[in-house]
């Protein structure tokens, strides 16, 4: 795992971000923004100098799911201790078992498999005290394909300023 600084930027998907760079129990805060679900794709509108709305637009993620090769490899993961070593709690592995079982291979599967595995990352690394003295937020989304996560990351710039 790399060094972990503070006062820097990540962009990204939080999953990777948060396996490579943050150690457990390295976070007093966690707020949560995930996606809805919504089956949309949403834009980053400009603005030309003088305010108004330019027609340039920019993709900032996709709130589409699909279940496929990546979802059913994080079910695994989430469900197998030989994939996940002890690092995913019986309780999270025998639930995604059960909603599969009862809901099947779908969108909606595909969307809270992957959810899970964040959940579980964020988890590992939340400070203790921060959950019981109830500092721990979360709010109703997480964008998991392009959060931004406040720490250190070798290509990006300090924010020492």
């Amino acid at each position: 795992m790399a060094e972990m600084q503070t006062n820097v930027l990540y962009y990204g998907d939080n999953l990777e971000i948060l396996r490579r760079y943050l150690p457990d129990a390295s976070v007093d805060l966690i707020y949560l923004d995930p996606p809805f679900n919504s089956n949309r794709d949403y834009n980053v509108i400009f603005r030309d100098e003088s305010g108004n709305r330019s027609d340039a637009q920019l993709l900032a993620f996709e709130d589409t799911w699909h279940w496929g090769p990546s979802a059913e490899s994080t079910y695994r993961y989430l469900t197998n201790t030989a994939h996940h070593e002890g690092r995913v709690p019986d309780k999270v592995s025998t639930i995604i078992a059960a909603l599969r079982s009862g809901i099947g291979s779908n969108q909606m599967m595909a969307y809270l498999v992957e959810m899970a595995v964040r959940l579980v990352e964020l988890h590992r690394v939340l400070k203790s005290a921060s959950s019981s003295s109830g500092r721990y937020f979360a709010s109703r989304s997480l964008r998991s394909r392009t959060a931004s996560v406040r720490r250190q990351h070798p290509m990006s710039t300090s924010g020492s300023d």
